[in-house]
């Protein structure tokens, strides 16, 4: 790409990679660290006219629940119910693509009234409250 001076690099991060959530912080920290790669490989490319676009799904109807290993090392076997209600993975695929076509930095990839955006709402741009809701969820 470098030598072309010409390319796009597209990476399948997630919403936990914007807030991170309990039990989940092997994850978030995972996908944050993805963010913060690609924020600096973004910054290091731009002079090669090579773009970056990082995708965050959200619930997005699949079966990463029924495919999740417990703690044994076995299949769940299960849908979540938030990903059973979530955006469909035609729909998904379809704001990928967008997202990609566009150029765009980032897009997150859920309904619009999917839990995970008002959770990056609050943490933007009111954090004393995200933090204080964090706290008192159950999951």
């Amino acid at each position: 790409m470098i030598e072309k001076q010409s390319g796009h690099i597209v990476t399948n991060t997630s919403v936990a990679g914007l807030i991170g959530s309990r039990n989940r912080t092997a994850y978030s920290s995972a996908k944050f660290a993805l963010h913060g790669f690609f924020d600096s490989l973004r910054s290091e490319v731009a002079r090669h006219n090579i773009n970056i676009t990082l995708i965050a799904p959200g619930l997005v109807q699949t079966n990463i629940g029924k495919n999740a290993l417990t703690k044994s090392g076995h299949a769940y076997g299960k849908d979540d119910r938030g990903h059973a209600n979530g955006l469909s993975a035609e729909a998904a695929a379809k704001q990928i693509i967008s997202a990609v076509r566009r150029k765009k930095r980032e897009v997150i990839v859920a309904k619009w009234n999917d839990i995970a955006w008002l959770g990056i709402i609050l943490r933007k741009y009111f954090p004393w409250l995200y933090f204080e809701l964090a706290k008192r969820i159950k999951a």
